[in-house]
């Protein structure tokens, strides 16, 4: 039987290339933490932290955006609609390459999971 433990604070700091990203195809296939069906990101934005998303998925990808801590903003560039996520427990989930813009109203800490629907 094959057991890891760790942080994932620890995790992101020493592999910044993953943004975040500690279980997917970013991690060293050796990893039990590797995967090619699912990704999970831990990450933590100081508020006023801004990035832009979405544009290096396919359509057939869904994601779900967990908060854990703070106030965090989604903007879908489509059509403009704005999310905010406020209270521990908030989620936002959508489907495909939807080009969208974050931004940490309050320094947030999320958990954010992607894979690929099959059909």
């Amino acid at each position: 039987m094959r057991v890891e433990t760790g942080n994932l604070n620890t995790e992101n700091s020493e592999y910044p290339a993953r943004k975040g990203w500690v279980v997917g195809d970013l991690v060293p296939e050796m990893s039990l933490m590797h995967s090619d069906d699912v990704s999970l990101k831990w990450v933590t934005h100081a508020k006023g932290t801004k990035k832009s998303s979405g544009a290096d998925l396919d359509t057939e990808t869904r994601t779900i955006t967990l908060l854990l801590s703070g106030s965090w903003l989604t903007r879908f560039s489509g059509d403009g609609k704005a999310i905010i996520l406020s209270t521990p427990g908030d989620y936002l989930t959508y489907e495909g390459a939807a080009l969208h813009e974050n931004e940490a109203l309050e320094e947030s800490r999320l958990i954010v999971f992607r894979w690929t629907e099959r059909r």
